[in-house]
């Protein structure tokens, strides 16, 4: 839940310097080992990029893939333990990939092929293809869209739309704001990408007059539309922007708050047009592996094709509208994705067929390339990791200033050596120990892109190592109060969800949020998207649990004046250890009125099993990286454990609203930031130090609740 804007700049030297280091590593690095030459990495001219397939790759009802292996003749098959294997053509240089949906799947795939050493990619062409809604001010179903700016719609602040202030037009605002729309917000990093200027111009210029097609529903679902010229045309291609969100929303209210949201973050330069769930993921892996070599984040392109429009045709109902394209599938998916290709593939062909010009010199740019090489270094033993300690933010420096979540371990763990990263912060690591260090940067899309990044780097030995995530969290009254520390048995993920503001939802439903491919909240018959929830191992919590249930944690008199103020029962009580499960979402969400849907979702996702104790931002992200670094065997999945202490109430005093509760926070910091990072701190090394005191046994074989066994 943390939210300090921290610099994502990285010098020369430290990139030279992580590239020489990194890039001599990986695929070859056994072969020189063994004095055998290394197998030269495969050249890709051109990355596509797609989200989803629908059953096979060939032959069946398509998904976003299908076109392009079949058409591109992507023949070619890599293992990739992520959501789905890759496919190339080797003679094109053409390599395709799916992701699977959502920012924390796109991120980390995304940076797991970056980090690929069988390939080379530091001159390759990213082009994302994929179906999107579609705004029906600007476009009509089946249009495609090259975008010029990518926004992400889940960094923010959220009260629900029934607790918000008069005068307000949303719940959703910015981050360390006081309201909507705030002229003076900054934007967090990862908020806000502007793509390569020229080269969209030169895809658009390309592409523009492509005959895309039209149909009888197309024609029949535009016909609805009758206040929106632009929804009634076929089919057409234009340049625009995209807002990239976890949240599958839709409905008026939403739609005006996208348009709103995207011209804030571009200074009014900006259009919304399409929204997808994965684009801001896919920018920023990209982004943090821009000064390495191993990519080029000036050569990427966006587009997206309009399946369904992002709000219903006058007289319906958004959830009615979204329930219609739930059990009937989009209006325009199958022209959408036949949009996509035709119109991706007349860019790709040209970058495939002109590469020995676009190899080294941009299309439409008028300049050379600029990227730093990838430098072989020696090969160097791998070093082996015990445990690695993730927290998500610093506030300054790492050291002799006020803390973040990362300094107390930096400066009590002894974590002196410092390994370039060039994600968001460094590595720091205890040589004696084996315990490492890092810093993912907040949300979900830096966490899972942070974790797949380290849990690719060839300098260390994960194999083995236990994973701690240990940061602040706001906190549920209901289950504890300020300080407390929980360690969580489930992470059950809260952005992933349709989305209807909850002013224009049906007169008998509580909440706005539900579940995908749903078409009601809560509904028995909804089955989890993948990434949704996830069981942490319960030996390995209840043992870290019973290591730590009797720590003394801090207390203060601002905290007990602050509880003072609730009326429930754990809320009140000083401080304390317990077991309890976390609620991961982008979005810093206050109120009665979604801390009882967080609640529900908790414990629907986990069929009752579950308990809402602690909210925070990243948790998910870290869950998915690891979770596919697990099936490599890269790490080992079940050794993870999550502690979130309280630095905060998800739930705002009696006679105070919300919106003042997060303005308070804005102004003033968190009531009990300093008690809580002291308190992860607390209850976090005790574990740290017993798994690496017992290393002997920990190695091979997860500590047991029980004392002194293992099991």
């Amino acid at each position: 839940m943390a939210r300090v804007a921290l610099s994502t700049a990285f010098a020369l030297l430290k990139a030279l310097y992580f590239a020489a280091v990194l890039g001599g590593l990986g695929a070859g690095a056994n072969a020189l080992a063994q004095g055998a030459p290394p197998r030269a990495p495969i050249v890709v001219k051109v990355v596509v990029v797609t989200a989803f397939e629908i059953g096979a790759d060939t032959g069946d009802a398509p998904g976003e893939f299908q076109f392009w292996r079949e058409r591109q003749k992507l023949d070619t098959r890599f293992a990739f333990p992520h959501h789905h294997d890759l496919f190339m053509n080797l003679h094109s240089g053409v390599l395709g990939m799916v992701t699977g949906e959502g920012t924390a799947n796109a991120g980390s795939a995304v940076m797991e092929l970056a980090m690929d050493p069988r390939f080379d990619l530091s001159h390759a062409y990213w082009v994302v293809a994929g179906i999107a809604g579609i705004d029906p001010a600007d476009a009509s179903i089946g249009s495609a869209v090259w975008a010029r700016h990518v926004v992400d719609g889940d960094l923010a602040y959220e009260i629900d739309a029934r607790e918000i202030p008069q005068g307000w037009s949303t719940g959703i605002f910015p981050l360390d704001s006081h309201g909507p729309y705030d002229p003076k917000a900054e934007p967090a990093p990862g908020q806000v990408f502007t793509l390569n200027p020229q080269l969209v111009d030169w895809a658009f210029a390309l592409t523009r007059n492509a005959a895309l097609g039209d149909a009888e529903q197309l024609r029949s679902a535009r016909s609805h539309y009758t206040p929106y010229p632009n929804a009634r045309r076929p089919p057409f291609v234009l340049e625009g922007d995209d807002i990239a969100g976890m949240r599958f929303w839709h409905g008026g209210q939403m739609n005006d708050w996208a348009n709103r949201w995207v011209s804030l973050w571009t200074q009014g330069t900006g259009n919304m047009v399409t929204s997808d769930m994965e684009d801001s993921g896919i920018l920023v892996a990209l982004t943090y592996l821009r000064g390495t070599g191993r990519v080029d984040a000036n050569r990427v392109l966006i587009l997206r094709t309009g399946s369904n429009f992002t709000l219903p045709p006058p007289g319906r109902m958004a959830a009615a509208n979204l329930a219609m394209e739930s059990e009937a599938s989009y209006t325009a998916l199958v022209p959408a994705l036949e949009a996509a290709y035709k119109v991706g593939a007349t860019v790709v062909g040209a970058l495939s067929k002109g590469w020995n010009v676009y190899r080294d010199r941009l299309p439409g740019a008028g300049s050379a390339a600029v990227a730093v090489p990838v430098v072989p270094s020696a090969v160097t033993k791998p070093i082996e990791i015990k445990v690695v300690v993730i927290s998500m933010f610093e506030i300054g420096a790492d050291t002799g200033d006020a803390p973040g979540e990362f300094q107390l371990w930096h400066d009590r763990q002894r974590l002196t050596q410092r390994f370039a990263f060039a994600h968001h912060h460094d590595l720091f690591v205890n040589p004696a120990t084996g315990v490492l260090g890092m810093v993912t940067g907040e949300g979900t899309a830096n966490s899972t892109t942070a974790v797949m990044e380290l849990g690719m780097d060839p300098r260390f030995d994960l194999t083995h190592a236990y994973w701690i995530v240990a940061g602040i969290a706001g906190i549920n009254p209901d289950a504890a109060s300020l300080g407390s520390a929980a360690w969580a048995r489930y992470i059950v993920d809260g952005d992933l969800a349709y989305q209807i503001d909850s002013r224009e939802i049906p007169a008998d439903w509580d909440t706005g949020l539900y579940p995908l491919q749903s078409t009601r909240p809560f509904d028995p018959k909804a089955t989890p998207a993948e990434g949704q929830v996830f069981a942490l191992d319960p030996a390995l919590v209840q043992w870290a649990y019973g290591l730590t249930r009797g720590v003394q944690l801090p207390d203060d008199a601002q905290m007990r004046r602050v509880r003072g103020q609730y009326r429930e029962r754990n809320a009140r009580q000083p401080p304390f250890v317990l077991i309890g499960d976390n609620l991961a979402a982008m979005r810093f969400w206050d109120g009665r009125l979604m801390n009882d849907w967080a609640e529900h979702w908790v414990r629907f996702w986990t069929h009752d099993k579950g308990e809402l104790v602690t909210s925070a931002m990243e948790d998910s992200g870290t869950l998915v990286a690891l979770t596919y670094l697990g099936k490599s065997a890269r790490v080992d999945s079940r050794r993870v454990l999550v502690l979130r202490t309280g630095s905060d109430f998800t739930v705002p005093p009696p006679g105070e609203t919300p919106a003042q509760a997060l303005a308070k926070e804005s102004e003033n910091t968190y009531a009990a930031l300093g008690p809580a990072i002291e308190a992860a701190y607390r209850v976090g090394s005790p574990v740290v130090e017993a798994l690496v005191k017992n290393w002997a046994v920990y190695r091979d074989r997860l500590p047991h609740p029980a004392a002194g066994t293992v099991q």
